[in-house]
């Protein structure tokens, strides 16, 4: 079932806000919601005392898995991940996954994609950079292992 747009709600919802996760379907609606987008980013909020500038963006559930906002900001310092996003087909299949109704489902698909998984490899080089490079055999041990549990 496809979702209407949060701000106009005339319309259907192809996009999601990055800073709150409101649906919306147009640049025009975008625009509008940037203006009252509660979670948006302060550039000019400083962490008290450091003078370093700090976003006011939090994330809204985190869990001991969730990865602290410095270390997503470094995603947009590697060059590699940032050429892959260049690539249309990926930009497509990132829409694709963000508007769906059971993005599981796509993702377990999206595994056997080679440049998708170059992108995975990507982004976990920067969000786990000591994290060994697991074999095969390993990935289906851990999920024997989590399903017996």
């Amino acid at each position: 079932m496809a979702k209407s747009c949060e701000v106009c709600s005339s319309q259907e919802s192809k996009y999601k806000c990055p800073a709150c996760v409101i649906s919306y379907c147009s640049v025009v609606c975008y625009k509008t919601h940037l203006e009252n987008c509660v979670t948006k980013v302060n550039e000019t909020d400083t962490k008290e005392g450091s003078g370093l500038k700090e976003p006011a963006f939090e994330h809204k559930f985190p869990t001991k898995d969730t990865v602290p906002i410095p270390t997503l900001e470094k995603l947009k310092e590697n060059k590699d991940l940032v050429n892959l996003l260049g690539n249309p087909h990926l930009q497509s299949f990132l829409k694709t996954v963000d508007t769906a109704d059971n993005p599981g489902r796509l993702m377990r698909k999206a595994m056997r994609e080679p440049l998708f998984l170059e992108f995975v490899d990507e982004c976990m080089k920067v969000v786990k950079p000591s994290q060994q490079e697991l074999t095969d055999q390993q990935i289906l041990d851990s999920i024997k292992q989590s399903m017996d549990e």
